[in-house]
Formats: C-alpha cells, sequence, structure tokens
C-alpha cells in the first residue's frame, strides 16, 4: 500500500507505508484539461466569456461555439492554449448583433485530437429598451437612451424640414442633449439605429 502527494511544482509522489521509500510517480499518456469556471456576460452587442482551467498540459486549443437554441452549434474563434500545467485564465470576446438570448460551449481539443466539451451557458440579451424623452420640453433638454447603437438624431419639423442633427457614431447608453430654441409647437425626433430608425412626437413649449 502507497499514499500519494502532490509538490508545489505539481510533480506526484507516492510514499511506500512498509519501507517509507519515497518514488516519484510517472504519468504516461495525455491529461485531459480540467475546467474549473465557465461563464459569461453579454454587453450590448458583444458576449464576453471566460473561463479557467487547473491544468491543461496536453490542450492544444478552445473552440468556443454558440447556438441560438442550445443546438447546432456554431464557431465563434478559438483560443490556444497556454499549456500551463498549473492551468491559465482565459476571456473571449464574440461580436454578434441578436436581440436574443444566446447558449454558448467550450469544445476542448487535447493534442491527439480528442475533444471533450464543457456545460453549455446561457447569456440573456441586455439590450435596454430605446427612449426618447420628455415628450414635452420646455427646458431645451432632451434625453437618449439606447441600447442599441444610434448613428444620427434629426428633429424635424411638422412639414418634415430637417431644424436639428447630431452624429451620435454608434453611441449606447443614456445622453443628454441640448436643443435650439425652436417655436412652440410639434416636432418629430429620430434616431438612426442599425435596426432601422426609432421615431418619437415632442412638443416643444
Amino acid at each position: 500500500m502507497s499514499s500519494f502527494g502532490e509538490a508545489p511544482d505539481g510533480t506526484l509522489y507516492a510514499i511506500s507505508q512498509f519501507s517509507g521509500a519515497l518514488y516519484k510517480v510517472i504519468v504516461t499518456g495525455a491529461l485531459p484539461v480540467k475546467l474549473i469556471s465557465f461563464s459569461g456576460k453579454r454587453n450590448a452587442d458583444i458576449s464576453e466569456l471566460s473561463w479557467k482551467t487547473a491544468t491543461e498540459q496536453n490542450t492544444a486549443r478552445f473552440r468556443i461555439e454558440f447556438s441560438k437554441t442550445a443546438s447546432n452549434f456554431q464557431n465563434a474563434g478559438v483560443v490556444v492554449a497556454s499549456r500551463n500545467s498549473n492551468g491559465n485564465n482565459y476571456s473571449f470576446q464574440h461580436h454578434i448583433s441578436i436581440n436574443s438570448d444566446l447558449f454558448y460551449r467550450l469544445a476542448i481539443e487535447e493534442d491527439d485530437g480528442q475533444i471533450s466539451y464543457s456545460s453549455i451557458i446561457r447569456l440573456s440579451s441586455q439590450k435596454k429598451g430605446i427612449k426618447i424623452y420628455p415628450t414635452i420640453i420646455n427646458s431645451g433638454i432632451l434625453n437618449i437612451q439606447t441600447g442599441t447603437p444610434a448613428y444620427k438624431l434629426q428633429i424635424l419639423s411638422a412639414n418634415g424640414a430637417i431644424v436639428f442633427q447630431k452624429e451620435l457614431n454608434g453611441f449606447t447608453g443614456t445622453t443628454t442633449i441640448s436643443i435650439p430654441q425652436y417655436s412652440k409647437g410639434i416636432y418629430i425626433v429620430q434616431l438612426l439605429l442599425n435596426e432601422g430608425i426609432k421615431t418619437e412626437k415632442i412638443i416643444i413649449e
């Protein structure tokens, strides 16, 4: 009978319970990667994925796969393994414009061609609704909130003439825009997006 121990550098040793002799354990064959964690989050049109391994001496690469339905996975990208015997931390960004939940998994490829898969994680869409407010303006301030990239803001008079426009250059988030003093009345605000145009009627008092 023997007991086993591991040195700080990862070397395995066996101690004979009869003689007390110390033996170095030589491991033959490939050791599969040990995946500690796999997680992610959606940030607008980017899926931010991260995972951590404990050991990966014989791991060649990590293939990141995604799906809209948790089946029929497609390739999103590849990250080469560090081959660190003590494991490593990894991250990957998947740029995809879609307003729905996405499913991800890792296909872990070993040097001998074997492939194992991580558990599947689900990332919920975090796109916020698009808001243009207030609809009654008496202070010259217009607020824009969008989780979808916006490229231009236009304000049109009641007869369709453009009286104000501002480049937004793919902005996402919430911003405050100062608009000039116009004659009282009804105006149309148009927010130009990747996915179309958001229109809102406002009243300037």
